[in-house]
């Protein structure tokens, strides 16, 4: 005679299963099935990790125990710095300032020099290099006086996409067309003409 760890009735186990510990109901067979998977995710998990930048202590969640080295608050300042290592040992082409030197005969960068890296428009931050007279068949080899220093003008990526991308929507309220974008600011005499 046994008696079952989940309830405490006496039972008797047959030769098949000798090293049974419950009674064979339902609800206990279930009970020890979730205590085994308890006691097993016990022995598996720490309890508590050390985080790896600043050393305090933190609980892993149960999905990320093995693989997280970081508590919630240094795992962003983590990521960005091994994604900015390894954008040092991989840098794009069509990003890197070298790629860019020689870019429009070195225009490129001399209108980033010349105008300081700030945005002719809003006075922000300028990034992107805008043609002020550009052709619309442009094929991406351009002429030289596309490209000519005087026709670059250094903007941020906000206003240099009011530029090119104007919007325009109806109004049905009102019955009128209405026309925003920076473009439409820069030109406010723009008229359509049937």
């Amino acid at each position: 005679m046994k008696k079952c760890i989940i309830c405490g009735k006496e039972f008797v186990s047959d030769k098949w299963h000798p090293f049974q510990q419950t009674c064979g109901n339902v609800q206990c067979n279930i009970l020890r099935q979730r205590q085994k998977i308890a006691e097993m995710l016990a022995r598996r998990r720490p309890k508590v990790k050390h985080c790896a930048i600043c050393g305090k202590e933190f609980e892993p969640t149960k999905f990320n125990w093995k693989k997280v080295k970081w508590c919630s608050k240094c795992r962003l300042l983590a990521h960005k710095e091994i994604r900015r290592q390894w954008q040092k040992l991989h840098p794009s082409p069509s990003r890197s300032r070298k790629f860019r030197r020689n870019k429009w005969g070195g225009n490129w960068l001399k209108a980033l020099e010349r105008d300081k890296e700030t945005c002719q428009i809003c006075e922000g931050k300028g990034t992107q290099v805008h043609h002020i007279n550009f052709s619309k068949e442009y094929n991406g080899s351009g002429s030289n006086e596309e490209h000519a220093l005087e026709n670059l003008q250094v903007l941020c990526a906000k206003c240099h996409l009011a530029i090119h991308h104007p919007t325009i929507r109806v109004d049905v309220a009102s019955k009128k067309i209405i026309f925003s974008g920076l473009l439409f600011q820069i030109f406010p005499d723009f008229q359509i003409t049937k």
